[in-house]
Formats: C-alpha cells, sequence, structure tokens
C-alpha cells in the first residue's frame, strides 16, 4: 500500500511539470554521469581563458555585509545554513548536499574582497587548486553560476581583482551558458541568466558580448514571466524574492556600466515596490514558506545595487490594506496591530519546491508583538524536520485527517494541489474587516475560513471543512510565537507575554491540547535561521459535529459570543453583531 501511495505522489507531482523540464532532466543527469565517469572530459572541455582580460568598470560602493565570514575565515572556518566546516575542506565530507553545494558558491569573496586582496587571491587559487573542471559538485550548473555572480561582485567592489579572476570567469561563463538549468527552471534559472550577464559584462573576449546577449534576452523574458503582476516573485517566498532582485541588479548594474541595454529596470521597480510593502515595522518580513531572516542577501547590499543600477521603487507608501492578489496575501495593518492572510496557491505550477502547505494560514501581530507566527525553514535536508517545517500542522491552518490541502514531499516536490479562492474583504462595521476564502484539496475535502479582524479588539476564526470522510479528524493549529505562555481558561485559555495577556474563546469546537515543542526533536517551532528553532506552543482545537471551529483571540476587555445565530462582540462601549451565516457558510 505504501509502494501504491508513492507513485501515486510521483504521478500527481509529475503531472504538474512541464515537457520539456522532464527531457532536459535527463540531459543534465547524463552529462554528470559522464562527467564522473570520464575525470579527464572536464579539462578537454573547460580551460582557463589566457586571453580574457577584465572589462573597464567604475567600481561600486557596495556597503560592506557579514563581516564575520571574514572573521571566521580568517580563524579558518566557514559556516552554511548554520552548519560550521573547516576552510580548507572544500568537498564537506558529512555535510548536506546543499551545504556542499554552498560551499562553492564563495560568498566569502565579496567580503574577503573589500577587506584584502590577497585572501581574496589565496580563496581562488585553492578552490581552482583542488576542484578540476566538471569534477563534482563544484562544477554543477547552480554552484557555477552563484560563484560567477560573486566573482563578478567582488570584482566589482575591489577593481584590482578583476585581472586575476578574469581567465577562469570566462572559463566558467561558456560552461554555464551550455549548462542552463532548464530542467528546474524557476529561481535557478535566472540565477543563471544574471551570472552570464554579470559574467560578460566583467570580462573582455571574442565571444562575452554575444554570450551576455542572449542571455539578457532571455533574462527580460524569464523575469516578466517569473514575476507577478503584483511585484511578487512567482515561488512566494520574501527569500528568493530577495535573492532575485539582487542576482538581476548586479546583473542590471554591470551591463548598464558596459553601455548595454537590459530592460528589466521597470519590473524589479515593481519588486523592490512589493519588498517595501510587505516590510514590518520592524524591519521583519513574513518568513513565509521557504524563507530564513539568515538566507538571503542583505537589505543593504539590495538598495545599494539598485543605486548604481538606477532603479527606485515605485513611488507610493503602502496602504493600510495591502491586497497582492497575485502573490495571495492580504496584509492588514493598524496602529501596530497587523494580520497576514495566506490565501494564494503553493507555488508555480510547474515548480513549487519552496512552497508549504500552508494554504489559508494567517500570521497576527499584536501591538508590534507577534501572536501568531509561521513556522519559516531551518533546513532543505530531507528528513523529520524538512517535513514538518513544509506540512500544514506547522502552519495556522487547518489539517484533515493530519493531511492539508496540498501534498508537499521530500525536500523539493509537491504532489497534489490545493486550489485556493479568495473571495475579498468587506468592512462589517467601521474599524473592522472580514476576509473570507476557500481552498478545495487534492483529497477531495473543501476548507472554508472567514477571519474577522476588529485591531486592538479581536480577530474571530472561523473554519469550515466539507466533503470530509465521516469521522475524520479535523484540527485548527494556532502556533503562538515563543514568548506566549498559556494557562487553561473556562471557554478556551489565556495567553500572555512579558507586557500582554490575551484571552483565546473557543466559540464552536473544543481545545484539544496546548503543547510546546521543542527544536528540532518535538515538533512545534519557529525558524530563528538555518540550523536553528525556537519551541514555541501550538493551540491543536478539534471540530465540532458539522465539521466547524471557531474561535476568536481577543483583548481582556472585548467580549466575545454567539448568541442565537449571531457572532456578538463588545468592547465595553460598543456591541457589534454578525450572523454565523456570514462566518460559518
Amino acid at each position: 500500500m505504501k509502494l501504491v501511495g508513492r507513485i501515486a505522489t510521483v504521478g500527481r507531482t509529475l503531472a504538474h511539470l512541464r515537457p520539456g523540464q522532464i527531457a532536459w532532466r535527463a540531459v543534465h543527469v547524463a552529462r554528470l554521469q559522464a562527467y564522473r565517469h570520464a575525470p579527464g572530459l572536464g579539462a578537454r572541455l573547460v580551460r582557463a581563458d589566457a586571453g580574457a582580460r577584465a572589462a573597464d568598470l567604475p567600481a561600486f560602493e557596495i556597503p560592506a555585509v557579514e563581516p564575520w565570514r571574514v572573521d571566521w575565515w580568517r580563524k579558518g572556518f566557514v559556516a552554511y545554513q548554520g552548519v560550521q566546516g573547516a576552510r580548507d575542506d572544500w568537498q564537506g565530507e558529512g555535510q548536506s548536499r546543499l551545504w556542499r553545494y554552498e560551499r562553492h558558491y564563495h560568498v566569502e569573496l565579496p567580503a574577503l574582497a573589500a577587506a584584502g586582496l590577497d585572501e581574496a587571491r589565496a580563496l581562488v587559487e585553492d578552490w581552482l587548486l583542488r576542484n578540476p573542471p566538471c569534477a563534482g559538485e563544484a562544477w554543477e550548473p547552480y554552484p557555477v553560476a552563484r560563484r560567477l555572480l560573486n566573482w563578478s561582485l567582488a570584482g566589482a567592489i575591489a577593481p584590482p581583482l578583476r585581472a586575476h579572476l578574469a581567465p577562469w570567469l570566462a572559463a566558467q561563463m561558456r560552461f554555464l551558458a551550455g549548462h542552463l538549468e532548464r530542467h528546474l527552471l524557476g529561481n535557478h534559472l535566472l540565477c543563471d541568466l544574471c551570472a552570464l550577464v554579470a559574467a560578460a559584462a566583467s570580462v573582455e573576449t571574442d565571444d562575452a558580448q554575444a554570450v551576455g546577449e542572449r542571455a539578457a534576452r532571455r533574462l527580460e523574458h524569464e523575469l516578466a514571466r517569473q514575476t507577478l503582476p503584483d511585484g511578487g516573485y512567482a515561488e512566494r517566498t520574501v527569500q528568493y524574492h530577495f535573492q532575485v532582485v539582487h542576482d538581476a541588479l548586479l546583473a542590471l548594474a554591470l551591463w548598464q556600466a558596459r553601455g548595454r541595454a537590459l530592460g528589466i529596470g521597470l519590473t524589479l521597480a515593481r519588486m523592490l515596490r512589493w519588498m517595501e510593502w510587505v516590510r514590518r515595522a520592524d524591519g521583519s518580513y513574513p518568513w513565509l514558506n521557504d524563507a530564513s531572516p539568515d538566507g538571503m542577501p542583505a537589505l543593504a547590499v539590495i538598495r545599494a545595487l539598485a543605486k548604481v543600477a538606477d532603479v527606485a521603487a515605485d513611488a507610493g507608501s503602502p496602504p493600510a490594506a495591502i491586497e497582492l492578489p497575485d502573490t495571495g496575501w492580504t496584509i492588514l495593518r493598524k496602529d501596530g496591530d497587523e494580520l497576514l492572510f495566506d490565501h494564494g496557491v503553493v507555488g508555480p505550477r510547474h515548480q513549487p519546491g519552496h512552497g508549504h502547505a500552508d494554504a489559508l494560514s494567517f500570521e497576527l501581530v499584536w501591538n508590534d508583538v507577534p501572536v501568531v507566527t509561521d513556522t519559516g525553514v531551518t533546513t532543505y535536508a530531507a528528513g523529520e524536520v524538512r517535513a514538518f517545517e513544509r506540512s500544514a500542522a506547522a502552519h495556522a491552518t487547518v489539517t484533515v485527517d493530519s493531511h492539508g490541502a496540498d501534498e508537499t514531499w521530500a525536500s523539493f516536490r509537491v504532489g497534489g494541489r490545493g486550489r485556493p479562492v479568495y473571495f475579498g474583504k468587506v468592512s462589517p462595521w467601521p474599524g473592522a474587516l472580514l476576509l473570507r476564502a476557500r481552498a478545495a484539496s487534492y483529497r477531495g475535502f473543501v476548507h472554508r475560513r472567514a477571519l474577522l479582524f476588529w485591531p486592538r479588539r479581536a480577530l474571530v476564526v472561523a473554519d469550515g471543512i466539507a466533503q470530509a470522510r465521516a469521522g475524520a479528524g479535523i484540527v485548527s493549529s494556532v502556533p503562538l510565537a515563543p514568548e506566549w505562555t498559556v494557562a487553561a481558561a473556562e471557554t478556551g485559555c489565556v495567553i500572555h507575554s512579558k507586557d500582554a495577556r490575551l484571552d483565546v474563546s473557543v466559540l464552536r469546537g473544543r481545545l484539544l491540547e496546548a503543547r510546546r515543542g521543542r527544536y528540532p526533536d518535538e515538533p512545534g517551532w519557529v525558524a530563528r535561521g538555518f540550523g536553528r528553532g525556537e519551541g514555541r506552543v501550538t493551540l491543536a482545537l478539534g471540530a465540532d459535529g458539522d465539521g466547524r471551529v471557531l474561535y476568536a483571540i481577543g483583548a481582556p476587555h472585548v467580549h466575545v459570543a454567539v448568541r442565537g445565530e449571531g457572532l456578538i462582540l463588545t468592547d465595553g462601549e460598543t456591541e457589534h453583531e454578525l450572523p454565523l451565516a456570514d462566518l460559518l457558510q
């Protein structure tokens, strides 16, 4: 039965791929096998270009970031995804595959170039000595692309380094031009194209401009296709949004410095506006899907590259009610309170690998203090931690027999897809907003959710499940931020932080448990970065006999109750009533 189920999952996954992806995957695997079994092939295919010269470009003024990488390098260490390793270990024995990938990105090089040329040259020379062409993970397309971008940025920061990089910058540029990741598409293909444009702008060879022009035209097409009309990136994660913007701005800045045209400025302006709109008052971002605060480029570097490239975010301050219909996020903000409602798809149809099963989940900030938060991500390595962080149970949404609307599996796979529909927002009375959506699961059940947000007073959450099997286990999860503790109350529970108290009233259904997790052994944590998670309490609310859950999170002075067929909210001064049918439809 397990084998049959796995075959069905794989089938649902493959059904969403583009035909070309499967064909190019076969080509990619065949190449890797050829390089592995013919070690001398790489030396014949890829050689340093002794005639390559560094392009005459102005120096870029980029702020120093991650100085700790320079300090660690000088002490003999590196760290990626929260895991430390030895500086001279280029193979990363015992580390995850993704850690070994990142080992070859040379993220340290720009900082080393700014700090001192000798150390930057030593990094490049040591790497070249120990990683011959086409050998191992160092020469898979994505590490090559990220390395080209870091070499190009290092050269832009420190012009004296450029001549040292040019021969192998040209060689890797040619290699990547013949190994584009057409099997993956998504951010990988964008990274490849940005790397080609950046490298082609940084060197003078007979073919550099032609390589760059081909990549530039395709980059214009791909970035436009992968950027949503609302300015969000198609994979719907802040981390990869930042990465794409960073890479494209670097490519644009270098290409323009050569006096060449690249038509991506308007698209990047929309993407920069999206970044400004979703940014919270404390400077943080929603860490939905695969996103981690230490997994993305620094905002200061992005702003510096935008200045060099002469790209500015579209004018306009973010409204109090931000609708990002293509991303699938609605963000309501007022007086330090924020509600984020995620009603979008798991990701692009053909490449949802960085998506989580978080359909119709939400985040709540109360008086500038996070209350209900997404789990985020601490690892990309396959295993129980990765499986939990991508699961519906790790998000403020509903599970039916432990399943969400989307079928996440392995590290980056999605089989069956949910079909979310957002019905928009209405104001039942001044100062309050009601959001509604539904998501049809690949398993057949339908989840309907309504969120009634009355800032500084209450958030009411109404869940209804239809078309589930009889007796299904229906649970609505409420993952609290780590600073909140829980005490039992007559109709639910009371949650406390250092400076605040909120009441959680369960009006339909029942409170099943309030369990504190412990990273990484007991599910229930929030990511603090790669390899770092902090345990927190998750409330589990069970549905009533009709498959419904209705609960409120509110200030102590606000009373929320059900009276007949109406929901009553009283704040001591005013009373409002909303028909239950408007919520539990």
